[in-house]
C-alpha cells in the first residue's frame, strides 16, 4: 500500500469532519515514519494537512514537527525515507528467515497453525483429528470461498 496508512487516513477524515472548535490541538505519534508506508510525499502531505487543520503534531523522538520552511520539509522527508528503508531491510530479513525455515521444514513461529503440532525437533506434524477439517478448508479455498465464510464454517 502506498502513502498514509488506513489509521492515518481515518484520523485525517475525522479531524476534517469535526467542527473547528472540536478538533484536537495536538497529535502525538511515536515516530513520524508511523504515518505511512510507500509514498513519502503522500505521507508528508498528510502531516501538512493536519497542520493546516490547526493541529500541532509531536513525535516522541523529534518533538514538534514543523513544516514552516524548506529545511523543515526536507528533514521530515529524510526521516520518512530513512524509516521506509529500515522497514524494507527488516522485511527482507524476516522473509529470508521465513523462506530458509520453510525450505528446511522447520517451525516458523512459536504458535503452530491450526491443525498442526510442533515436534521436539521443532518441525510441524498434522494433528490426526484435524486432517479432514484442514483438507476441507483447502478445498473451500481452492473453490474461491471467501475467508470470512471459511471462518464462519470453522
Amino acid at each position: 500500500m502506498e502513502g498514509p496508512r488506513r489509521l492515518s487516513r481515518d484520523l485525517l477524515l475525522e479531524v476534517r469532519a469535526a467542527p473547528a472548535e472540536a478538533r484536537p490541538a495536538r497529535i502525538l505519534m511515536i515516530r513520524l515514519d508511523r504515518v505511512g508506508r510507500g509514498s513519502i510525499i503522500e505521507s508528508q502531505i498528510f502531516v501538512r494537512d493536519l497542520l493546516a487543520l490547526g493541529a500541532r503534531v509531536f513525535t516522541r523522538d523529534a518533538g514538534e514537527i514543523r513544516l514552516d520552511s524548506a529545511m523543515d520539509e526536507l528533514v521530515a522527508a529524510v526521516q520518512m525515507a530513512v524509516a521506509r528503508h529500515e522497514n524494507d531491510v527488516r522485511r527482507d530479513k524476516a522473509r529470508a528467515v521465513y523462506q530458509r525455515r520453510l525450505a528446511a521444514g522447520q517451525v516458523i513461529s512459536n504458535r503452530p497453525p491450526y491443525g498442526l503440532l510442533v515436534t521436539a525437533d521443532r518441525r510441524y506434524i498434522a494433528r490426526p483429528e484435524c486432517i479432514s477439517v484442514i483438507r476441507q478448508v483447502f478445498r473451500m479455498s481452492a473453490r474461491g470461498t471467501r475467508f470470512a465464510d471459511i471462518v464462519d464454517w470453522l
